[in-house]
């Protein structure tokens, strides 16, 4: 509605003013206006402004804050702010007014305070005024004004208080100080940093101006600071971004600095670009003394031809300019400490070509970072070449005669001729080599991205044309061997591995840790393995270098959480702008849960390179689970918004397309907008027409827009595919039913219930989901085993996907969760609440992988390991035995576990100088469950017979048969001993069976399986709900109905 406004606002002004005369045009706009006093109140502002040939940029914003009231108190100099007292007024902008203030404790200094300007406390301008202290608390940076403090006077308007900078604006201190071109260069680099620092933190200044740039004395050396981030947009947070659109009268920044795609007003999809641009127009009236377009110029042309001038007018480039200075020209000349004919070509060249690329119509074509811009001013003032526009062979000839103009001197004219002629070619191959490099290099990206999406397989076909490139193939075999060693086991790659360990230094460490990794998985109760494993390691760490590159390389062999993360912490304080440490940390973030640090790490990546779709597709995916989750469509369209701008940034064969058109389908999805939704169902099936996910996808949307038949047709056509597709489909459309109804969405149009066989499975999923959500709440909704802790505070569980989990630990009363080691499922808290034992079934396993929205690889048996973890994380995991499905005895000290090679239960102790397993006696299947007091081990007999015998003799105690067929039932006790839950995986229900009157209850209705109690009163329990064979969400019953559903009598 505010775009709509903004427009008829805008077509009525811009046709009044085709209306010479007075009288016809006021009747005009009265008729236009009819019926809105408002409207018609801003429209005559306006035109008052255009008429009185004021500053429209500078009025009209003012001009249109017609209703406000009058502010009832007055600031000035001796008033006290919280601990500040006003001294003087030292600025005064648009919606503030700036004074020097001093602080009067905890220390004593002066600051600068900025307070709402009387007059202008409008919701709108509070709004930005919050925006702008927010984003300069984000920054740190010696060219930065600091940010000491915030908040709001005794009438409510927001203040905060900053470093006091005491200086003069980069153009005045160059002009007084006649600082040379060279000069000037250097201190506009450092300026380049402070802004370069600013995005890496999401920050866009988007009103870089020189008296934005204050050059104050440290030490007697000049220091630019940058200051006044009024109008800033923190891309990494939400700050109150859908209240920085304003009217267009009301235009934020100052014109002649405004990037065209800020003139444009519509005030989205504003980027760091938008600050190149501004300080290519800097650096373009550092050099000049002039501004690409004149101030007084744009201000008397009017809005729209303002607009039009900004958007569509090429400047002339620097040194053009310079020549038509006229009079002025002397003086320019003058206070750059050179000459007239000299000026012009100083900055002919290089300087033209980097202002004219900083200052493209086209963003796309500017420069990517304030980096690069800095980078490229340097490379000029060591005579190197530039890399804006194509430099010729003659061109990067001349560079090198500049640089080594004393040793050439004395070299005939033939050898320059025949050096020419050799550059010429070298440019040629080198040319030709640099294409073969970026080749190579993307295909190590795609391998890279594929692996962080685990999957191997395309990633192995993917790296085999470069294992012998002599650009990346070092990285490709590291990366190679990676793969097999998730493809086929620990022992797969070694070869390789050895042969790298002569490589660089950051390859050479990173094959030591895969090796100590492969060794030690290999055979961890083997100490001769275990010497190998700690040489390994020590090398490794001895080697690693201290580059971004090798750090996050080691984290892909990390073997905790906290290693992992802590590689990509420490590649990113080594390069901030490391993007692949950035994408994989924001990565980790999303698959951790953090959907706020990741919509953040997502924003410092579009910062970085804004022509590159994964930050866009990274961030949309974060604020989508972010507006899920506080119920935010504003932030759900931002989100969507996202997915737009990722979707345009990528070609219609790229293979990301697929993984793109998804997520938006996803968020579409959400947002209701199904027909939308279709649209990218339709592209992922052309693209990948194979997959019968995508299939299922549109089944869903069909029956989201109430299409039964066609829906039923596609049903019937993936029945009929070879395999078992028709029940992996019944399985994915509970949990489809399920997403839906716990985001509080019809699965199919209410007003009519679909009828036939392919909406039976949703039909009663439906149902299955009414009666468990009236006693229980869904908290994971991807995880599977949980288990409590002993004071029924806290759950432990398998976070993800069989074949893709890790054991994540989830406080109840608060939500907060953390992830305690990965890979790692089936997990046992001990009875002191000390220990955690778990199942590893696999070697690697990236944080990314618990993301994975299809089934896992699932492991054979006999690859399980058992191993124990401190619940507080402080120690590395440590192995106890080859098996799995473990359980506690009640003194926390013995392990009991299903051994997969004998078939037997057996039993080890914790205690790590007594590490030798001893078997108890047969097992009769894979999934025992010793009673917490030891005197009874159950088994499932053909998988519905449950045997309850005595641990110690063996004899049957009691017996229960499941009234179904063919079901596999999974078995918890409850921690007294007299219950156990029995879990009916294909179907069967919940039942409880009682150990005292040996009679089991059927208490719900559905597909579950691993159910406990939480501590001895049983007051809660948590319930794995399977929806798939391969997904499972974890439900807790709330304590009011502890009664019926937790605490059977």
């Amino acid at each position: 509605m505010a775009i709509e406004r903004m427009t008829t606002e805008e077509s009525i002004f811009n046709a009044a003013l085709a209306i010479a005369e007075a009288g016809e045009r006021q009747a005009y706009v009265r008729q236009a206006c009819r019926g809105d006093a408002a409207l018609l109140a801003r429209i005559e502002s306006l035109l008052k402004i255009h008429v009185s040939e004021q500053s429209f940029l500078e009025q009209a914003a003012s001009s249109l804050q017609l209703t406000l009231d009058a502010p009832g108190i007055v600031e000035s100099p001796g008033t006290v702010i919280g601990r500040y007292k006003l001294l003087e007024k030292i600025g005064e902008g648009g919606m503030a007014v700036v004074y020097m203030a001093e602080q009067q404790h905890p220390v004593h200094r002066r600051v600068a305070l900025k307070i709402i300007k009387l007059g202008m406390d409008t919701k709108n301008v509070i709004a930005r005024f919050e925006a702008e202290r927010q984003a300069l608390a984000l920054m740190d940076h010696p060219n930065i004004a600091k940010v000491f403090d915030g908040g709001s006077t005794d009438t409510g308007r927001p203040y905060f208080v900053m470093e006091l900078v005491r200086g003069v604006s980069i153009t005045d201190y160059c002009d007084d100080n006649r600082l040379s071109t060279r000069q000037r260069l250097e201190l506009f680099v450092q300026v380049c940093n402070a802004v370069q620092h600013a995005h890496q933190k999401g920050v866009i200044h988007r009103d870089i101006k020189p008296t934005n740039v204050m050059v104050t004395l440290h030490d007697g050396k000049p220091v630019p600071k940058v200051i006044d981030f009024g109008i800033a947009k923190a891309t990494n947070q939400r700050l109150t971004e859908q209240t920085l659109f304003t009217r267009y009268a009301q235009m934020i920044g100052t014109p002649e600095y405004m990037s065209p795609e800020q003139a444009e007003m519509s005030g989205l999809d504003i980027d760091t670009r938008t600050d190149i641009y501004s300080l290519g127009v800097l650096l373009y009236e550092l050099l000049t003394g002039s501004t690409p377009f004149a101030g007084e110029t744009l201000r008397s042309a009017g809005y729209a031809e303002m607009q039009r001038i900004i958007r569509e007018t090429d400047p002339l480039k620097p040194s053009t300019r310079i020549r038509t200075l006229g009079a002025t020209l002397a003086g320019v000349a003058q206070s750059r400490q050179c000459s007239v004919e000299l000026l012009p070509r100083l900055v002919r060249g290089d300087l033209d070509c980097i202002v004219m690329k900083s200052i493209e119509k086209d963003r796309t074509q500017r420069y990517e970072t304030a980096h690069a811009l800095a980078g490229d001013i340097e490379r000029h003032l060591r005579n190197e070449p530039i890399l804006a526009g194509s430099p010729s062979t003659a061109y990067r000839i001349q560079k090198f005669v500049r640089r080594h103009r004393a040793r050439l001197a004395a070299w005939s004219a033939a050898v320059v001729v025949i050096g020419g002629l050799l550059f010429a070619g070298v440019a040629y191959l080198r040319l030709n080599t640099q294409r073969t490099q970026s080749e190579h290099e993307r295909i190590l990206i795609s391998v890279e991205d594929l692996l962080s999406r685990g999957e191997y397989a395309p990633a192995l076909s993917e790296v085999k044309p470069v294992l012998s490139s002599r650009y990346v193939g070092p990285k490709a075999r590291l990366l190679h061997a990676r793969i097999l060693l998730e493809l086929q086991g620990p022992r797969a790659g070694v070869e390789q591995l050895l042969e790298l360990l002569d490589e660089q230094p950051e390859i050479a460490a990173n094959a030591h840790f895969l090796l100590a990794w492969i060794y030690l998985e290999a055979a961890p109760d083997d100490a001769a393995m275990k010497s190998k494993a700690e040489q390994h390691l020590h090398q490794g760490e001895r080697l690693l270098p201290r580059t971004a590159e090798a750090y996050l390389l080691r984290a892909m062999t990390a073997q905790t959480v906290q290693e992992t993360l802590g590689a990509f912490n420490d590649a990113l304080d080594l390069d901030p702008t490391h993007y692949g440490a950035r994408r994989a940390r924001a990565l980790a973030c999303y698959a951790l849960g953090d959907y706020r640090a990741a919509e953040t790490e997502a924003s410092i990546m579009i910062g970085s390179q804004p022509a590159n779709p994964a930050g866009f597709l990274l961030r949309a995916m974060a604020r989508r689970e972010l507006a899920m989750a506080n119920n935010d469509a504003d932030l759900l369209n931002a989100a969507l918004a996202d997915h737009d701008r990722a979707a345009v940034l990528t070609g219609p064969r790229d293979r990301r397309r697929v993984e793109l058109c998804d997520q938006r389908r996803q968020t579409l999805m959400r947002m209701g907008r199904y027909a939308e939704a279709m649209a990218d169902v339709e592209v992922c099936r052309k693209m990948q027409p194979d997959e019968a996910v995508h299939q299922f996808n549109q089944f869903c949307l069909l029956t989201a827009q109430g299409q039964y038949e066609q829906a039923q047709k596609l049903y019937d056509a993936m029945a009929s595919q070879p395999g078992e597709l028709q029940p992996r489909v019944e399985t994915a459309a509970a949990r489809h039913v399920f997403d839906c109804l716990a985001a509080g969405r019809p699965w199919h149009p209410p007003q009519s219930d679909p009828q036939g066989a392919a909406f039976d499975s949703m039909l009663r999923a439906q149902e299955e989901y009414r009666q468990i959500s009236a006693n229980a709440s869904r908290i994971v909704a991807e995880g599977f085993h949980p288990t409590w802790s002993p004071d029924g505070q806290e759950l432990a569980y398998s976070r993800g996907v069989l074949g893709a989990s890790g054991i994540e630990i989830r406080r109840l009363a608060t939500g907060k969760t953390r992830l305690l080691v990965m890979p790692g499922k089936d997990p046992a808290w001990s009875p002191d609440g000390r220990h955690i034992v778990y199942v590893r079934d696999r070697q690697v396993l990236p944080i990314t992988d618990l993301t994975t929205q299809r089934p896992g690889a699932n492991r054979p048996y006999d690859q399980e390991e058992v191993w124990i973890i401190r619940v507080d994380g402080t120690q590395a995991p440590r192995f106890l035995a080859q098996g799995g499905w473990p359980t506690w005895n009640r003194n926390s000290n013995q392990v009991y576990f299903h051994c997969r090679t004998s078939g037997k239960l057996c039993r080890v102790s914790t205690d790590p100088n007594d590490p030798r397993p001893r078997e108890i006696r047969e097992s009769m299947d894979y999934f025992p469950s010793v009673s917490p007091d030891e005197k009874y081990v159950t088994y499932m007999q053909e998988g519905t017979a449950l045997q309850i015998l005595d641990l110690a003799t063996g004899a049957v105690v009691a017996s229960w048969t499941s009234p179904r067929e063919r079901q596999q039932l999974f078995i918890q006790w409850s921690a007294d001993s007299r219950f156990l839950s029995l879990g009916g995986y294909w179907g069967g229900g919940l039942w409880i069976y009682d150990m005292e009157t040996r009679e089991a209850s059927k208490i719900l209705d559905g597909a579950f399986a691993c159910c406990s109690w939480s501590g001895p009163d049983r007051g809660r329990m948590a319930l794995e709900k399977v929806c798939a064979d391969w997904h499972k969400e974890i439900w807790v019953t709330n304590p009011a109905a502890g009664d019926e559903a937790a605490r059977p009598q």
